[in-house]
């Protein structure tokens, strides 16, 4: 019900606002008169002709690039790193509908995927003031063989990389560390 005390109309900064100076802004509802106000641009923001400040609200930073290994043994946590300010915005971390719990260290993550299987799995990272960001992580399943073969070790390298979906593209990110 229109009318009452909390009742607002929110305009965002893609509408009529963006490439305006001053707008006339017309309300029409059926069943109501119509209501008629004037904005002005005043420095970034909008301000009625009465003085009453109207701020558009900001929009979502895309989010900064996550580096970490992508494939990981299962039963473990994943750990990757990242713009401090960004992880500390973190609110959840989504497999499907499920929240993974996190824990945030200043500029890495913890992310326990100890209870997702081996396969390849699509995490939904969300993030307050930032568009969310998809990332996937490839679960290898344990080596249980105690194999005693003689084959050729490379346990002293270690190559990581992190798949990134964004507005502006998708993306792999690698790094070798030796």
């Amino acid at each position: 019900m229109y009318g009452g005390k909390n009742d607002r109309l929110c305009l965002t900064e893609d509408s009529a606002f963006k490439d305006s100076d001053e707008l006339e802004i017309t309300i029409n509802a059926d069943g109501y008169k119509s209501l008629t106000f004037n904005v002005v641009k005043s420095g970034n923001n909008y301000v009625l002709k009465d003085g009453t400040d109207v701020n558009p609200p900001a929009a979502d930073k895309d989010a900064p690039q996550l580096t970490g290994q992508l494939n990981i043994k299962e039963k473990t946590k994943w750990t990757l790193t990242g713009n401090a300010d960004y992880l500390k915005a973190i609110t959840s971390v989504k497999y499907g509908e499920e929240k993974l719990s996190t824990t945030v260290n200043d500029t890495e993550i913890t992310i326990d995927t100890s209870g997702l299987s081996a396969g390849t799995h699509t995490l939904t990272i969300n993030a307050d003031g930032y568009k969310s960001q998809v990332i996937e992580v490839q679960i290898e399943a344990e080596d249980n063989s105690g194999s005693t073969g003689d084959t050729e070790s490379n346990s002293d390298v270690t190559f990581e990389s992190v798949s990134v979906e964004s507005l502006l593209g998708n993306y792999e990110a690698y790094r070798l560390l030796f």
